[in-house]
């Protein structure tokens, strides 16, 4: 099917540039923005769905996979090492921040790297 839109002078220049670096059609760039701005809805039939959950449920536990609890040792790595200290919430929180900007970046650079960014 074939559709005509008449886009601003500024995003058909982006459009194109997004072409030109991808080395495709505009039509293609244009395609795949808008396969991610509008996905396929999967079909799902009922009856087959149903019958997948009713043999979920009526499937019986496996009794090997249930263990017994047991104690952490003490020199476990779970454990914190310095008893003495006491929790420090801000140094805490700024060291989480640092996690989360520097996952922030990660996935930044991998999407302008796939050309998703």
């Amino acid at each position: 099917m074939s559709t005509t839109v008449s886009l601003k002078d500024d995003l058909a220049r982006r459009l194109q540039r997004e072409a030109d670096l991808l080395r495709t059609s505009i039509d293609s760039v244009a395609n795949g923005l808008l396969e991610r701005l509008f996905p396929s809805h999967v079909a799902i039939n009922d009856s087959e769905l149903s019958a997948v959950v009713t043999r979920i449920r009526s499937t019986p536990p496996d009794a090997t996979a249930i263990r017994p609890a047991c104690q952490i040792p003490n020199e476990s790595l779970l454990l914190p090492q310095d008893d003495a200290g006491e929790f420090n919430e801000r140094e805490w929180n700024q060291q989480w921040a640092d996690v989360e900007s520097s996952m922030k970046a990660r996935a930044l650079l991998n999407e302008m790297t796939e050309g998703r960014g």
